[in-house]
Protein backbone atom coordinates (compact mmCIF):
# COMPACT_ATOMS: atom_id res chain seq x y z
CA UNK A 1 0.00 0.00 0.00
CA UNK A 2 2.82 2.82 1.00
CA UNK A 3 3.38 5.67 2.92
CA UNK A 4 0.10 7.87 2.76
CA UNK A 5 2.34 11.40 2.59
CA UNK A 6 5.99 12.00 2.26
CA UNK A 7 6.63 15.21 4.25
CA UNK A 8 9.61 15.61 6.49
CA UNK A 9 9.40 17.24 9.70
CA UNK A 10 12.19 17.88 11.83
CA UNK A 11 11.02 18.92 15.63
CA UNK A 12 13.96 21.14 17.09
CA UNK A 13 13.68 20.41 20.74
CA UNK A 14 17.28 19.89 22.10
CA UNK A 15 19.29 20.51 18.79
CA UNK A 16 20.47 16.88 18.43
CA UNK A 17 19.72 16.72 14.86
CA UNK A 18 20.58 20.11 13.27
CA UNK A 19 24.49 18.89 13.38
CA UNK A 20 23.25 15.78 10.66
CA UNK A 21 24.13 17.92 7.87
CA UNK A 22 23.28 15.42 5.19
CA UNK A 23 19.71 14.86 6.89
CA UNK A 24 19.36 18.67 7.47
CA UNK A 25 19.95 18.85 3.06
CA UNK A 26 16.83 16.95 2.80
CA UNK A 27 13.74 19.34 2.08
CA UNK A 28 12.22 19.66 5.04
CA UNK A 29 10.33 21.84 7.68
CA UNK A 30 11.27 22.37 10.99
CA UNK A 31 9.35 23.64 14.23
CA UNK A 32 10.88 24.71 16.75
CA UNK A 33 10.09 23.94 20.31
CA UNK A 34 12.96 24.27 21.97
CA UNK A 35 11.73 27.44 23.91
CA UNK A 36 8.71 25.85 25.45
CA UNK A 37 9.37 25.00 29.77
CA UNK A 38 8.92 21.26 31.22
CA UNK A 39 9.32 19.10 28.07
CA UNK A 40 12.47 17.41 28.65
CA UNK A 41 11.64 13.40 29.90
CA UNK A 42 8.55 14.86 31.44
CA UNK A 43 5.69 17.14 29.82
CA UNK A 44 2.77 18.55 31.29
CA UNK A 45 -0.42 19.10 29.80
CA UNK A 46 0.13 22.72 29.40
CA UNK A 47 3.11 22.26 27.38
CA UNK A 48 1.53 19.22 25.51
CA UNK A 49 -1.11 21.91 24.63
CA UNK A 50 1.97 24.41 22.89
CA UNK A 51 3.46 21.71 21.00
CA UNK A 52 0.02 20.61 19.63
CA UNK A 53 -0.96 23.75 18.36
CA UNK A 54 2.58 24.17 16.57
CA UNK A 55 2.06 20.62 15.04
CA UNK A 56 -1.37 21.61 13.66
CA UNK A 57 0.16 24.79 11.58
CA UNK A 58 2.99 22.36 10.03
CA UNK A 59 2.59 21.71 6.28
CA UNK A 60 4.73 18.82 6.20
CA UNK A 61 3.19 15.22 7.35
CA UNK A 62 4.58 11.87 7.07
CA UNK A 63 8.12 11.37 8.68
CA UNK A 64 8.90 12.90 11.77
CA UNK A 65 12.03 13.31 13.28
CA UNK A 66 11.61 13.79 17.08
CA UNK A 67 15.42 14.17 18.33
CA UNK A 68 16.56 11.99 21.60
CA UNK A 69 13.84 9.42 22.77
CA UNK A 70 13.32 12.28 26.22
CA UNK A 71 10.36 13.06 23.63
CA UNK A 72 8.97 10.18 22.46
CA UNK A 73 5.79 11.07 24.33
CA UNK A 74 5.18 13.73 21.35
CA UNK A 75 4.22 10.64 19.61
CA UNK A 76 0.78 11.02 21.53
CA UNK A 77 0.67 14.58 20.30
CA UNK A 78 1.04 12.80 16.25
CA UNK A 79 -1.44 9.77 17.39
CA UNK A 80 -4.34 11.97 17.87
CA UNK A 81 -3.92 13.69 14.71
CA UNK A 82 -5.43 10.15 13.30
CA UNK A 83 -9.29 10.71 11.77
CA UNK A 84 -9.75 6.83 11.36
CA UNK A 85 -8.80 3.45 13.32
CA UNK A 86 -5.45 2.71 13.02
CA UNK A 87 -2.76 0.55 14.71
CA UNK A 88 0.67 1.59 16.32
CA UNK A 89 3.49 -0.40 15.30
CA UNK A 90 6.52 0.49 17.89
CA UNK A 91 10.09 -0.72 17.86
CA UNK A 92 11.58 0.13 20.93
CA UNK A 93 13.77 -1.05 23.89
CA UNK A 94 11.11 -0.01 26.58
CA UNK A 95 7.69 -0.25 26.02
CA UNK A 96 6.96 2.86 27.08
CA UNK A 97 4.12 1.60 29.37
CA UNK A 98 4.98 3.03 32.46
CA UNK A 99 2.91 4.90 35.01
CA UNK A 100 3.34 8.54 35.07
CA UNK A 101 4.37 10.14 38.45
CA UNK A 102 1.65 11.80 37.92
CA UNK A 103 -1.96 12.38 35.88
CA UNK A 104 -0.92 16.08 35.50
CA UNK A 105 2.03 14.90 32.81
CA UNK A 106 3.02 12.52 30.26
CA UNK A 107 6.34 11.43 29.81
CA UNK A 108 8.55 9.76 27.43
CA UNK A 109 8.36 6.45 29.82
CA UNK A 110 4.49 6.23 29.99
CA UNK A 111 2.59 7.76 26.61
CA UNK A 112 1.69 4.46 24.95
CA UNK A 113 -0.07 4.11 27.81
CA UNK A 114 -1.98 7.28 27.16
CA UNK A 115 -2.52 6.37 23.63
CA UNK A 116 -3.89 3.24 23.75
CA UNK A 117 -7.13 5.12 25.23
CA UNK A 118 -7.33 6.75 21.61
CA UNK A 119 -11.00 5.63 20.27
CA UNK A 120 -9.07 5.48 17.13
CA UNK A 121 -6.25 3.49 18.30
CA UNK A 122 -7.45 -0.39 17.99
CA UNK A 123 -4.34 -2.16 18.55
CA UNK A 124 -0.54 -1.76 19.82
CA UNK A 125 2.12 -3.80 18.67
CA UNK A 126 5.42 -3.76 20.24
CA UNK A 127 8.76 -4.90 18.66
CA UNK A 128 12.00 -5.81 20.68
CA UNK A 129 11.36 -4.30 24.20
CA UNK A 130 12.40 -5.98 27.25
CA UNK A 131 9.65 -7.69 28.79
CA UNK A 132 9.82 -6.08 31.97
CA UNK A 133 8.58 -2.92 31.03
CA UNK A 134 5.26 -3.91 30.25
CA UNK A 135 4.23 -4.45 33.87
CA UNK A 136 1.45 -1.41 33.92
CA UNK A 137 -0.63 -2.07 31.52
CA UNK A 138 -4.25 -1.55 32.68
CA UNK A 139 -6.00 -4.28 32.63
CA UNK A 140 -8.56 -3.49 30.30
CA UNK A 141 -6.24 -2.15 27.54
CA UNK A 142 -4.69 -5.40 27.75
CA UNK A 143 -6.60 -6.32 25.36
CA UNK A 144 -4.78 -3.72 22.86
CA UNK A 145 -0.95 -4.84 22.94
CA UNK A 146 0.43 -7.03 21.53
CA UNK A 147 4.56 -8.16 22.01
CA UNK A 148 7.25 -9.14 19.56
CA UNK A 149 10.40 -10.01 21.58
CA UNK A 150 13.90 -9.82 20.32
CA UNK A 151 15.34 -12.80 21.59
CA UNK A 152 14.24 -15.83 23.03
CA UNK A 153 15.82 -14.46 26.46
CA UNK A 154 13.67 -11.83 26.09
CA UNK A 155 10.63 -14.25 26.20
CA UNK A 156 9.20 -14.77 28.91
CA UNK A 157 5.90 -15.62 29.64
CA UNK A 158 3.76 -12.39 29.86
CA UNK A 159 0.14 -14.29 30.03
CA UNK A 160 -1.66 -10.91 30.40
CA UNK A 161 -0.93 -9.91 26.67
CA UNK A 162 -0.33 -11.89 23.41
CA UNK A 163 3.28 -12.74 23.01
CA UNK A 164 5.15 -14.13 19.83
CA UNK A 165 8.05 -16.27 18.95
CA UNK A 166 11.12 -13.99 19.17
CA UNK A 167 12.77 -12.34 16.30
CA UNK A 168 15.69 -14.17 16.68
CA UNK A 169 14.31 -17.49 16.78
CA UNK A 170 12.37 -17.26 13.36
CA UNK A 171 14.00 -14.62 11.49
CA UNK A 172 12.41 -11.45 10.37
CA UNK A 173 10.53 -12.15 7.58
CA UNK A 174 8.52 -15.12 9.13
CA UNK A 175 8.26 -12.54 12.47
CA UNK A 176 6.79 -10.09 10.24
CA UNK A 177 3.94 -12.27 8.53
CA UNK A 178 3.02 -13.33 12.54
CA UNK A 179 2.76 -9.29 13.23
CA UNK A 180 0.58 -8.28 10.25
CA UNK A 181 -1.54 -11.30 10.97
CA UNK A 182 -1.85 -9.62 14.66
CA UNK A 183 -2.94 -5.82 12.74
CA UNK A 184 -6.72 -5.47 12.77
CA UNK A 185 -6.61 -2.18 10.96
CA UNK A 186 -5.47 -1.17 7.17
CA UNK A 187 -4.09 1.91 8.28
CA UNK A 188 -0.76 2.30 10.79
CA UNK A 189 1.66 4.32 12.56
CA UNK A 190 4.89 3.66 12.82
CA UNK A 191 7.24 4.50 15.84
CA UNK A 192 10.91 4.18 15.68
CA UNK A 193 12.83 4.71 18.70
CA UNK A 194 16.45 4.00 17.75
CA UNK A 195 17.57 2.82 20.81
CA UNK A 196 16.25 -0.33 19.62
CA UNK A 197 19.22 -0.86 17.75
CA UNK A 198 22.26 -2.48 19.24
CA UNK A 199 25.44 -0.27 19.41
CA UNK A 200 26.95 -1.02 16.53
CA UNK A 201 24.57 0.14 15.01
CA UNK A 202 23.58 3.56 16.57
CA UNK A 203 24.23 5.03 19.81
CA UNK A 204 21.51 6.77 22.17
CA UNK A 205 21.10 8.40 25.61
CA UNK A 206 18.78 5.04 26.84
CA UNK A 207 20.25 1.40 27.31
CA UNK A 208 19.76 0.04 24.41
CA UNK A 209 18.38 -3.64 22.49
CA UNK A 210 19.95 -5.43 19.67
CA UNK A 211 18.27 -5.95 16.97
CA UNK A 212 20.22 -4.70 13.52
CA UNK A 213 19.72 -1.83 11.42
CA UNK A 214 18.91 -4.18 8.16
CA UNK A 215 16.48 -5.77 10.12
CA UNK A 216 14.83 -2.62 11.08
CA UNK A 217 15.01 -1.47 7.59
CA UNK A 218 13.37 -5.02 6.24
CA UNK A 219 10.47 -4.90 9.09
CA UNK A 220 9.81 -0.85 8.12
CA UNK A 221 9.91 -2.36 4.01
CA UNK A 222 7.25 -5.02 4.33
CA UNK A 223 5.30 -2.89 6.80
CA UNK A 224 5.04 0.01 4.36
CA UNK A 225 4.40 -2.67 1.16
CA UNK A 226 1.02 -4.56 2.99
CA UNK A 227 0.00 -1.45 5.06
CA UNK A 228 -1.46 2.08 4.78
CA UNK A 229 0.71 3.80 6.96
CA UNK A 230 -0.45 7.51 8.51
CA UNK A 231 2.78 8.57 9.58
CA UNK A 232 6.55 7.53 10.76
CA UNK A 233 8.49 9.17 13.22
CA UNK A 234 12.07 8.85 14.45
CA UNK A 235 13.61 9.66 17.90
CA UNK A 236 16.61 8.43 19.32
CA UNK A 237 19.10 11.21 18.47
CA UNK A 238 22.10 11.20 21.07
CA UNK A 239 21.92 15.29 23.07
CA UNK A 240 25.13 16.66 23.29
CA UNK A 241 26.65 20.08 23.99
CA UNK A 242 27.64 22.33 20.94
CA UNK A 243 30.59 22.55 21.81
CA UNK A 244 31.28 18.73 22.27
CA UNK A 245 29.93 17.99 18.80
CA UNK A 246 33.25 18.31 17.40
CA UNK A 247 35.17 15.23 19.64
CA UNK A 248 35.71 12.51 17.78
CA UNK A 249 33.82 10.22 19.99
CA UNK A 250 30.60 12.69 19.53
CA UNK A 251 31.27 12.93 15.79
CA UNK A 252 31.16 9.38 15.65
CA UNK A 253 27.94 9.08 17.47
CA UNK A 254 26.46 11.90 15.15
CA UNK A 255 27.53 9.84 12.19
CA UNK A 256 26.24 6.81 13.18
CA UNK A 257 22.50 8.32 13.84
CA UNK A 258 22.60 10.12 10.45
CA UNK A 259 23.46 6.85 8.68
CA UNK A 260 20.14 4.75 10.44
CA UNK A 261 17.85 8.18 9.97
CA UNK A 262 18.86 8.53 6.30
CA UNK A 263 18.48 4.67 5.71
CA UNK A 264 14.89 4.51 7.72
CA UNK A 265 13.55 8.28 5.72
CA UNK A 266 15.01 6.54 1.91
CA UNK A 267 12.91 3.09 2.92
CA UNK A 268 9.72 5.21 3.66
CA UNK A 269 10.35 7.51 0.69
CA UNK A 270 10.61 4.62 -1.48
CA UNK A 271 6.97 3.51 -0.91
CA UNK A 272 5.02 6.42 -0.99
CA UNK A 273 1.10 5.00 -2.34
Amino acid sequence: MGLVKRGVTILDFDHSIESQQWLMKIPHETIELNDIPSTKKFCDWNALQQIRSRLSKRGQRGITFVGSGDYHYVSYALLSEIEQPFSLILFDNHSDMLDSPSQNLLSCGSWVNNALNLPNLKKTVVIGASPISFSNIPESLRPKVAYTPYTSSHTRTLDYIHTTTSITSQGIHRAMRTILSLIPTKNIYISIDKDVLNQKEVLTNWDQGQMTLTELLTALEILIRKKSVCGVDVCGEMTADPLERFKPEKKLYIEKNEHANLKILQTCLDHVS
